[in-house]
C-alpha cells in the first residue's frame, strides 16, 4: 500500500499517456495505515489492460 502523495506523480503520468482512459486515486487509512485506491476505467479492453500493465509496473508489490 502507497500513499496517496507517493501515487500522485506516476499515476499522473500515467494518465498523460493515456488520455483515453478516466483515472482516479482515493485515499485510506486503516487503523494506522495509509494507502491509496487507484481505478482506471475505460470501455476499451485494450487500453485498460495496457494501462493496467503499466501501472503494475510502476507499484510492484
Amino acid at each position: 500500500m502507497q500513499p496517496e502523495g507517493d501515487v500522485a506523480g506516476p499515476l499522473r503520468d500515467l494518465a498523460e499517456r493515456h488520455p483515453e482512459l478516466s483515472m482516479g486515486s482515493y485515499p485510506f487509512q486503516r487503523g494506522a495505515t495509509f494507502g491509496t485506491r487507484v481505478v482506471i476505467r475505460s470501455s476499451d479492453p485494450v487500453a485498460l489492460d495496457a494501462a493496467m500493465a503499466e501501472l503494475r509496473g510502476l507499484f510492484p508489490q
